[in-house]
């Protein structure tokens, strides 16, 4: 099923039964992306991803990029700063046992 967006006088018009609520050539890439699912493309295709991850820190790096997060969001919803993340993911420091159970349930990995 396409997006059933038509242009007129130079911008895009969204027909009333469409689930788009912008009228802008953002809301057509975001519409055909997610039509398409280019955002697994654009992960897999990533140099930076770990397609056999061994440590934690890969693990961690492949969940979070799984999941589209950014390390500064991972970090914002755990608690933690962002380099601690990065310590995380590439010096292989081990979180703590709390920091662990945390980023297990905002994953969603239980």
């Amino acid at each position: 099923m396409g997006c059933r967006c038509i242009r007129a006088g130079g911008r895009y018009r969204i027909h009333t039964n469409s689930h788009a609520k912008q009228f802008s050539n953002k809301t057509l890439i975001y519409e055909i992306s997610r039509e398409f699912n280019l955002s697994n493309i654009k992960i897999l295709s990533n140099p930076l991803y770990p397609k056999n991850p061994k440590t934690f820190g890969e693990k961690l790096r492949k969940w979070r990029m799984d999941k589209g997060l950014f390390i500064k969001d991972l970090a914002k919803m755990i608690g933690v700063t962002p380099d601690t993340i990065i310590n995380w993911e590439k010096r292989n420091v081990k979180p703590s046992r709390e920091n662990s159970i945390t980023i297990m349930r905002q994953l969603n990995l239980n």
